[in-house]
């Protein structure tokens, strides 16, 4: 698989005061090509929580509405993590904590209130997927019965309404001044 991701730098700052979840995320990531600074002039907690937490209840709830009732196979697998991680970053923002990147992060986390054995079957899930073991399907049934309460119990939340574009426009003034000395050529 292949991602390309890019944004012009007026983008990125509009998807940035919209609190975009893609971009935190693109922001999160450990792959850079070029990095002009534009990682600096954006903080990860910046982000409204409650933006997140919506954002991250919609993925949950499409992604099941649409893959749950497939008949379980590997190809699957992929479609459960992704309401997974997105179930566990939900529950971390509910805690006010911002939630990292990767799933094994958010399962390692010690503010992730998940019981031990709904940690083991999502971790035999992983390993599952990665072809180094097998999984029960008594595992199965706790992970979709895990969806299932989680899914029920993520509610709407209101998000700021109110943000200063001024401190914006002045990071994006900050941002061109700075990399107006480049002399490489690459912007």
């Amino acid at each position: 698989d292949m991602d390309i991701v890019g944004w012009d730098i007026k983008k990125a700052f509009t998807l940035h005061y919209k609190d975009n979840p893609s971009l935190r995320e693109w922001l999160m990531s450990d792959i850079v090509y070029i990095d002009r600074g534009i990682s600096k002039i954006f903080t990860l907690n910046d982000f409204d929580k409650a933006v997140l937490m919506n954002h991250y209840s919609a993925i949950a709830k499409s992604h099941w509405k649409r893959y749950s009732g497939l008949e379980f196979s590997k190809k699957k697998i992929k479609k459960y993590l992704y309401v997974l991680r997105s179930i566990l970053c939900w529950k971390l923002l509910e805690r006010d904590i911002y939630p990292p990147l990767k799933i094994q992060e958010l399962l390692d986390h010690d503010k992730i209130n998940i019981s031990d054995e709904i940690r083991r079957d999502i971790c035999s899930l992983i390993d599952y997927y990665l072809n180094i073991s097998d999984i029960g399907e008594d595992a199965i049934f706790r992970i979709n019965n895990f969806i299932l309460r989680s899914l029920d119990s993520m509610k709407k939340v209101k998000a700021e309404t109110s943000k200063d574009f001024s401190e914006y426009d002045k990071r994006f003034r900050e941002f061109l001044l700075s990399v107006g000395d480049c002399d490489d050529g690459e912007f």
